[in-house]
């Protein structure tokens, strides 16, 4: 029996957690036997490009979130004249969106189309037409109720397409009950994770442990979201109250950079911040850091807690989604996000005292094992073969 051609669609290919899953599924089901085309939205975010398999067709179809008529819902939400005036541009888009589909719109055909991104665009372009399946499929990278919230736009978009994963279902149940007019069919699997499979070099690490000592890492892009300030605050208040120092190392970029560098400037702690940039290679981190540390506010399923967690790196993360992979302080010790004096007491608990150090280091590589790629690609099997 021949194995299926599937349609992947993302915004774009530059470093970061929606983009490296999206790499790993594509590796997963291509090693199962399945045919991968990759379209990309965005023709300036291709910096990861290299890292797509020789034999996965990329194709390029720029479609801005401005052009998609869902993204005008968002002014029936904000303003009070809103629920007005947005079906002016609603009316106008979709008849634009209409004529451009069928300029970029491709007619080869797929078994399944999956939205991967989860943005307004790619939710479009899979909803729509862009591509024709004969399933559909989307990616919501956290928990339904998350993006329900932003505004009815994803509430559409879902209904056309039918099929959700999610990586949390929190809430869920009270989120459909409020929505019982959506018929959908949803299923909870996690982030598969590739990380024992990445050759650690060891003279590299030995060199990353050279240059910065014992650490602390981060692996996350420099936007606001992922809070960096949080972790350098944290650092500050054990500084100011026990005397603490220990590095910091902050591996990926973004546009937040050059305000971070010039905060860490002018910090007491200054000397122990260190900036990194973006590493195709960041198991040689992991192998180097002595914990993993995300200050993040806003967050699906972090892969990053996952791969740190195979090295053993005791975990310390903000309340933001991370209970799919942490419990309730059961993996790792989990703070409340903005609240720095806790984040950072959890970060000195753990290395002011060897015994949690190391039952932590435990715990860690124990919780990786529900996240292998084995025990999510039969999940997959079981959600593809029960579409809509």
């Amino acid at each position: 029996m021949n194995k299926k051609k599937i349609a992947f669609v993302v915004y774009g290919l530059n470093y970061g957690g929606i983009e490296r899953v999206c790499i790993d599924y594509i590796r997963l089901l291509k090693k199962n036997g399945y045919t991968i085309d990759l379209y990309v939205l965005n023709s300036k975010e291709l910096d990861m490009r290299s890292e797509i398999p020789e034999d996965v067709n990329l194709i390029i179809r720029p479609l801005s979130n401005f052009i998609c008529p869902e993204t005008y819902w968002r002014l029936a939400v904000k303003y009070s004249w809103g629920k007005y005036l947005f079906l002016f541009p609603y009316v106008f888009f979709s008849v634009l969106l209409f004529v451009y589909k069928t300029i970029i719109g491709t007619r080869e055909k797929y078994d399944i189309a999956i939205a991967f991104a989860g943005h307004i665009n790619d939710l479009t372009f899979v909803a729509d037409g862009f591509v024709k399946a004969k399933k559909k499929v989307c990616w919501l990278h956290g928990g339904i109720h998350g993006y329900m919230a932003i505004g009815p736009s994803y509430q559409f978009l879902y209904q056309k397409i039918k099929n959700l994963v999610v990586l949390s279902d929190l809430v869920q149940d009270e989120c459909l009950f409020f929505n019982r007019q959506l018929d959908l069919n949803i299923r909870k699997i996690y982030n598969p994770s590739f990380i024992a499979s990445k050759k650690v070099d060891k003279k590299e690490v030995s060199d990353i442990q050279e240059r910065y000592g014992d650490f602390i890492v981060m692996v996350a892009r420099l936007t606001p979201p992922k809070n960096h300030l949080g972790l350098i605050k944290a650092m500050e208040y054990l500084y100011d109250k026990y005397g603490f120092e220990y590095n910091i190392v902050f591996v990926g970029d973004g546009r937040l950079r050059n305000m971070l560098i010039e905060y860490a400037s002018k910090s007491h702690i200054g000397k122990h911040i260190f900036f990194a940039g973006n590493q195709s290679n960041p198991q040689n981190y992991y192998a180097a850091a002595k914990m993993f540390a995300l200050s993040t506010i806003s967050e699906g399923l972090p892969t990053v807690l996952i791969e740190a967690a195979f090295f053993g790196l005791p975990l310390v993360a903000s309340q933001a989604s991370v209970h799919e992979i942490m419990g309730s302080n059961e993996y790792g010790l989990v703070a409340p996000i903005y609240d720095d004096k806790k984040f950072g007491e959890h970060i000195y608990r753990i290395l002011s005292n060897e015994e949690d150090y190391s039952k932590f280091s435990k715990l860690a590589k124990m919780r990786f094992n529900e996240f292998t790629p084995e025990v999510i690609s039969k999940q997959l099997e079981d959600f593809f073969n029960k579409l809509k």
